[in-house]
């Protein structure tokens, strides 16, 4: 499941991710509940794709990190990813925010 959803279905990694460090601190009940209802998301939508398409649009990223935010976890990354207009060079602290998928 990793393969599959670091390259088609992104979705997945947090739950993945959260299985992963609660396989030594939690009773097996616990985790066989998580596990079957990751397994019932993947069945439910089985059919992910992604689609690119020539735009004039940029993407933009806002991104941060936490360190320990999960019992036994180490430290994880996400980020907001959009589409929006070209901007304005030089971007400066007064520039306008750009509009979410323009």
């Amino acid at each position: 499941f990793l393969y599959y959803a670091r390259a088609i279905d992104s979705t997945m990694l947090p739950t993945l991710s959260t299985i992963s460090t609660s396989t030594n601190h939690h009773p097996y009940a616990i985790l066989k509940a998580k596990i079957d209802h990751f397994l019932d998301y993947v069945a439910t939508h089985p059919d992910a794709t992604l689609e690119y398409v020539a735009s004039e649009m940029h993407l933009w990223s806002h991104t941060d990190a936490s360190y320990l935010n999960a019992p036994k976890a180490r430290s994880r990354a996400g980020g907001y990813h959009f589409l929006s207009d070209k901007p304005n060079l030089p971007i400066t602290p007064d520039s306008p925010h750009p509009s979410p998928n323009a």
